[in-house]
């Protein structure tokens, strides 16, 4: 009856939403404490870093950067604050006064090494030294950092915040606050509501709902994915070095005309089908036979009805795990069908609530007892059971402007202690896909954001035979 009463009460039970809570709370919640402890513990763990990238044609001012962390980054308290051990345990909030906040420090501009501009590579390496070094603990935990100029003529910011501070969804609701538009623009849609239930017959109810059950107790101890180049030997070593690049966007328009042609499917199921080609044909292409590619994905947990920006920034999530469907990809109908599949399943099923709750429990009491090092271990060991990290966050659908600069693209991504990240993120009409790894798996990300397009393609072409609506099942 218990459980059922849980399942009833999807898409998530009260105990797991975010309630209002001031940004300067005593106490970080039990993941985000878990986070920044990874830095503080005896043999400590590279850190997590979320990074929004913003390209313009021209490069706004300085000064207009920090009218904008002045006025709108610094009015969200967490932005505001240092995150302190204390002696009596744990981690804690402390605020810190807007006029003491360096801005010397946290809104620079980067020096380009007797460069005329840089390359994308050498964006790439800049950003990858960022998690090497960390952000300095003893102040709050974010930074802005202007590229004056690229080999194309571009200009790029760079706003980076530690996990801690904020997980995707609330890392894009900061993000969004920045923009000169933020009073008349859209708000990106998942944050204002969830999905729709997919319509299942009882017997996929049933499964799915089973098979939950199986996974929320059960999942950590299930076996973890097989060694692969895309998956750290050690998951507990992971390396300080990120590798990270972008795939070429794809027009949204074109996604919603392919997945017109698959009966109920979602833009998400496409890209996730995408997405999975192009692993596929990675593995392939390095001649590698890998029968189980796993991801966590982080779900919010918030209620959609809340600011997100004023109630409940820092880690609001459950863990869901995506098995990419490698085996049908090469088949178009087999391998969206087996992604949408899946992706209906993981929306009726319990185990987002149990794996959060448990999750949530454990942690919260290993932070009581201060056992941080034991809280460490337990993210790494559950994390390193699978591939990668995955995460689908929207951006604004429309071209927005920041510093009185029109944002000619925008990007997203994380880096986190894990093999690799795949990030899908939508922009103004297209969507791209952050690869990034770690240097002591796979050193060059590009060998898969390569087939990005071309699996796009191929999907597009397939859809281009058949009639509207034509595809039901993996059967075409």
């Amino acid at each position: 009856p218990a459980l059922t009463l849980l399942y009833l009460r999807r898409p998530f039970p009260s105990s797991m939403k975010s309630t209002p809570r001031s940004a300067t709370q005593r106490r970080l919640s039990f993941f985000s404490e878990a986070i920044v402890a990874m830095a503080r513990v005896p043999e400590p763990v590279p850190p997590a870093l979320i990074a929004g990238i913003f390209y313009f044609d021209s490069a706004p001012s300085m000064e207009a950067l920090k009218t904008v962390v002045r006025e709108r980054l610094l009015t969200m308290p967490r932005f505001c604050a240092k995150m302190v051990c204390v002696p009596s345990g744990g981690v804690h909030l402390v605020p810190v006064e807007i006029t003491e906040v360096d801005l010397e420090y946290h809104v620079r501009r980067v020096d380009l090494e007797g460069k005329e501009a840089w390359t994308e590579a050498d964006l790439s390496n800049f950003i990858s030294g960022l998690n090497e070094k960390g952000l300095d603990h003893d102040r709050p935990l974010w930074q802005f950092t202007l590229v004056d100029k690229l080999v194309n003529g571009r200009s790029v910011l760079i706003v980076v915040f530690d996990h801690a501070v904020a997980d995707g969804v609330a890392a894009v609701a900061s993000l969004y606050k920045l923009l000169d538009d933020y009073q008349t623009a859209p708000a990106p849609s998942t944050l204002a509501k969830r999905v729709d239930l997919p319509r299942l017959s009882l017997g996929a109810h049933i499964l799915a709902f089973s098979w939950g059950l199986v996974q929320g107790f059960l999942g950590p101890l299930l076996p973890a994915d097989p060694k692969s180049s895309l998956k750290l030997a050690k998951h507990l070593e992971p390396s300080t070095q990120k590798v990270c690049t972008f795939t070429a966007p794809i027009s949204l328009a074109e996604i919603k005309a392919v997945k017109a042609k698959f009966r109920g499917a979602t833009v998400n199921d496409i890209i996730l089908a995408v997405a999975t080609m192009a692993l596929r044909r990675y593995y392939d292409e390095a001649g590698a036979s890998v029968k189980r590619v796993r991801a966590i994905c982080p779900v919010n947990t918030r209620d959609p009805a809340l600011d997100v920006t004023t109630t409940s920034l820092g880690n609001s999530f459950a863990p869901a795990y995506f098995r990419f469907p490698i085996e049908a990809a090469w088949d178009v109908p087999r391998v969206v069908w087996a992604v949408k599949t899946q992706v209906d399943g993981l929306k009726v099923s319990p185990a987002l609530a149990i794996d959060g709750f448990i999750a949530s429990r454990l942690l919260s009491m290993l932070a009581g007892w201060n056992l941080h090092s034991i809280a460490t271990r337990l993210i790494l060991e559950t994390y390193g059971k699978v591939t990668a990290i995955l995460s689908n966050v929207p951006g604004p659908e429309s071209q927005v402007s920041l510093a009185g600069r029109p944002v000619q693209d925008l990007r997203f991504m994380l880096m986190a202690p894990i093999g690799l990240y795949v990030g899908l993120f939508t922009y103004n009409g297209t969507a791209t896909c952050c690869i990034c790894t770690d240097a002591k798996a796979e050193q060059d990300p590009e060998k898969i954001a390569k087939h990005w397009k071309p699996a796009f393609e191929a999907v597009k072409a397939y859809a281009d035979t058949v009639g509207p609506r034509a595809v039901a099942s993996g059967h075409g």
